[in-house]
Parts: structure tokens; sequence; C-alpha cells
């Protein structure tokens, strides 16, 4: 099988397992509601503008009027929020803690919505997902993480990304991109495309994206580029 083929193999599986996941996810709303297995619960968040996701973390990341953390849980489990602090501008987040759970293979997934985000970092095994998300700017660092960005409107985003998988989607648009990957790919499916991108792709990289406008991004031997 031709690498190509491989990485979109592996593009499907994430992409339905970040669906089925999410499903999960909205069936923990409705269950809050119906007094079904599910429920949510919440807490309010200081002020901040940085995310950093601990290893292992899941978080949704949301605009929202509010700063604010939800969590969903099943009831017969210890709705247990992930350790967390806000500490000099900066909210960090780890992993659920899940104890006595009658459904082990669930994935806790909390949702964290915020005024305004301008830096995320994300760190090994960790999952991020956007929902319909919107920014001025923003910067992503990411090593061993799986990205999954549903854009609104950015005007300039930069991906410093080591060793990860991202995909990026929606009918949004994006101004301007930077990527500065190692071992990364990247996958856009936006119709809007993207008006500059610049950076590098270096050892066996790969970015698939549409791009109106100016392109100047460095790809080594072992890299790849596919704009459309």
């Amino acid at each position: 099988m031709k690498t190509s083929n491989y990485i979109l193999l592996s593009f499907f599986i994430f992409l339905f397992g970040g669906i089925t996941l999410l499903f999960v996810f909205s069936k923990s709303r409705s269950g809050d509601y119906s007094g079904a297995n599910f429920k949510i619960k919440e807490k309010k968040l200081s002020s901040f503008s940085v995310v950093v996701a601990e290893p292992g973390a899941n978080l949704n990341l949301n605009n929202g009027d509010q700063n604010k953390m939800t969590q969903s849980y099943n009831k017969n489990a210890i709705p247990n929020f992930p350790p967390f602090i806000v500490r000099n501008d900066t909210l960090f987040v780890s992993p659920v803690i899940i104890e006595n759970s009658k459904e082990p293979h669930l994935v806790p997934l909390t949702e964290i919505f915020c005024k305004n985000i301008n830096s995320i970092l994300a760190k090994e095994g960790a999952t991020i997902y956007f929902n319909n998300f919107c920014a001025d700017s923003i910067n992503l660092d990411l090593h061993k993480v799986n990205l999954n960005g549903n854009i609104q409107k950015m005007s300039f985003i930069t991906l410093n990304a080591k060793d990860s998988r991202l995909y990026l989607n929606g009918g949004g648009s994006i101004e301007k991109m930077k990527l500065q990957f190692d071992n990364t790919t990247l996958y856009m499916t936006s119709e809007n495309g993207i008006k500059e991108v610049f950076g590098s792709l270096n050892n066996d990289s790969e970015f698939q994206g549409k791009i109106n406008g100016k392109v100047n991004l460095y790809v080594d031997q072992l890299s790849r580029m596919y704009v459309r």
C-alpha cells in the first residue's frame, strides 16, 4: 500500500474516532436533561488567554461569553473534573480521573468555553478539538498530539508541531498561516482556502489543503505539499 494511502486511512480512522467521541459527548448533554445515564457539570473559570493541555488530556475548545469548563460523566461514576488550575493568565488542564466507572472504555471529553485564547500548548497524547472557533490570532505548540479543528474565522494561526496529526475543516476562512512541522501532517478540507502560507515542512511532514494566495513554504526531500 502506498504511503499516501496509509496516511489517508489514518485520517479517516482519526476522523471517525473523533465523530464517535463527540457523539458520546452530545448524548451526555441530552442525558443531563432527560435523566438518562449521562450528566454535565459546570465550573466557572477565572480569566486566561493561554491553555496548556497536559499529557493525555482531551479538550474541546469553544468561543464563549464567559470562561467556564463543563465535564460530561456517567452518573454511575464519580463525577470528577480534570485536575486544573489557572495561574498567570494560563489554564493548565490534565486528563480526567474516573474511579469506579462501569464504562471504562468511554473517553471523558472536557469542554472549555473561553472569551479569548491566543496560545495553546498541547503535550504528548493530548487530543484537541475546536468547535466553530474564531480568533484574531493564535499560536499552537503541539507535541505528539491529535488536533481536529472546525475553524470559523481566523486572521493568523501559527502551528509549531512535532509528531502530530492535524485536521482543520469547516467553512471558515484563514488569512495567514505559519507552519513549522517535524514529522507532522496537516489536512485542510475547507473550500475557502488560505490567503498566505509560509514556514517549513521537515522530516516526513505533509500539507494538504487549498491556498488562494501566496506560498512560501520550504519542503525538505522527505516531506510533501499538495495544494488544491
